[in-house]
């Protein structure tokens, strides 16, 4: 389970990545588009395996993929100088 979670949040975060990097107008956006996309496929996923896996397993596998989508489009835009921290 520890890495199916893994794995989620690193292909997710690449997956917001590649597509803040080729958006042509607003990276954030497409990224955000994105990751309810995810939301929506991971919680539909869930729904299927209720009662087959825990919950908490199935509650952070419908939370952690989407934040991390954002969090890909959010490093694509740090690395073009639009965020700053």
């Amino acid at each position: 389970m520890t890495m199916n979670v893994g794995l989620a949040l690193i292909f997710s975060m690449l997956g917001g990545y590649i597509t803040a990097r080729y958006a042509e107008g607003s990276p954030l956006a497409h990224a955000f588009m994105l990751a309810i996309v995810v939301l929506l496929l991971h919680a539909g996923s869930a729904l299927s395996m209720k009662g087959k896996q825990p919950v908490y397993y199935l509650f952070v596998l419908i939370i952690i993929p989407p934040l991390a989508v954002l969090a890909g489009g959010m490093l694509r835009l740090h690395q073009l100088g639009v965020l700053h921290w």
